[in-house]
């Protein structure tokens, strides 16, 4: 069975989506090799490219997959996944990626070697949980708030459509 490279793309609110691409066995065989293998708890960061360099998404579930070339994989120890996650997202975290990125133009990285220099807070698994918690049930009401303003939308919409018949 073909391993599957893991690209992040169309980055949402919560979660980053990834798209499962088959790849050759071959290719895949090379990067086995290499040790890109994506576990659970991942945390795959885009490294390059004006408009991805930055990008995060957690790996939530057991995959048979791998992470491409440009994208770099981060596995902590002792630090929980998802508060690491939401860290990889704020102000700050992609502040250190904005000042440490090279290149010009579309052409910018971010290499394994900056961001592992990059500040990691000093919390204790215990406060990375109550922080996770907190972060994700703030995400989850703004869902709902979401689901609502989509609902409004739509029934704004046929008002208008009824009017214009």
């Amino acid at each position: 069975m073909l391993q599957k490279m893991l690209i992040t793309s169309g980055l949402a609110a919560e979660h980053e989506t990834i798209i499962n691409v088959p790849v050759k066995k071959s290719y895949s065989d090379k990067a086995i090799k290499k040790g890109k293998i994506v576990k659970k708890d991942d945390i795959i960061l885009a490294r390059s490219g004006e408009g991805t360099i930055g990008k995060v998404a957690l790996i939530t579930d057991d995959v048979n997959a791998i992470f491409a070339d440009f994208t770099q994989r981060i596995r902590l120890n002792n630090f929980n996944p998802l508060c690491a996650y939401y860290y990889f997202r704020s102000d700050i975290f992609q502040y250190f990626i904005y000042s440490h990125k090279k290149g010009m133009g579309n052409n910018t990285n971010i290499f394994p070697n900056q961001v592992q220099e990059f500040p990691m807070p000093d919390w204790s698994l215990e406060k990375q949980s109550k922080i996770a918690t907190l972060i994700k049930e703030q995400i989850d009401a703004q869902k709902i708030i979401d689901e609502q303003i989509l609902k409004k939308q739509q029934e704004i919409l046929q008002i208008v459509e009824n009017a214009v018949r």
